[in-house]
């Protein structure tokens, strides 16, 4: 966009959102009827919207201007509505150093590490919504990038009952195209 990145990665300095409230929008989501709410936790720019212990890009970081633990608000408000949450996280991170260089296997180990964290430490959740830039569905090239089959094991091994969506390069228990 018109963002150049250099300004664009330091928003986060200044972003303040004090109106929100995310008890408020779990209470529209339920009186409206929905069953579930999808929470983008990570994008592509590899900004965290809870506190991770694995990197200060985060909402609670200590450069951050917020310092809101953004996911425990909305896993908290959903928890005491009875609202199923899912997790959408973005596997592409731009801003980690290790993302598709040299030492990936860094990065895998990062990846993997935050989902553990969000499925620890924030209750009951029920899915996982990935996101992958290289396709969906059955693709093995995509799966070795994520080391998906061992990530899909520590998952269900934390929150055996998760349903995971098809953005990690393998089948999964739903599909998810895009433009069709």
């Amino acid at each position: 966009g018109p963002t150049p990145a250099e300004v664009y990665d330091d928003l986060y300095k200044r972003w303040k959102p004090d109106q929100f409230d995310a008890e408020a929008w779990v209470k529209v989501a339920v009186d409206a009827g929905q069953k579930y709410l999808i929470f983008l936790v990570k994008h592509h720019d590899g900004f965290c919207l809870y506190d991770t212990k694995l990197t200060d890009h985060r909402s609670t970081g200590s450069e951050s201007a917020w310092k809101v633990d953004v996911m425990k608000a909305v896993a908290d408000a959903c928890h005491k509505h009875d609202l199923k949450l899912i997790i959408y996280y973005s596997q592409p991170d731009w801003f980690h150093p290790d993302y598709l260089g040299p030492r990936h296997d860094r990065y895998i180990a990062f990846l993997h590490g935050q989902i553990r964290e969000l499925l620890t430490n924030y209750g009951r959740i029920y899915g996982l919504w990935f996101d992958n830039l290289r396709g969906w569905g059955h693709n093995p090239e995509a799966a070795k990038l994520w080391d998906a089959e061992r990530l899909f094991e520590m998952a269900r091994g934390i929150q055996p009952h998760l349903i995971i969506n098809d953005r990690c390069g393998l089948d999964a228990d739903f599909r998810t195209p895009e433009q069709y």
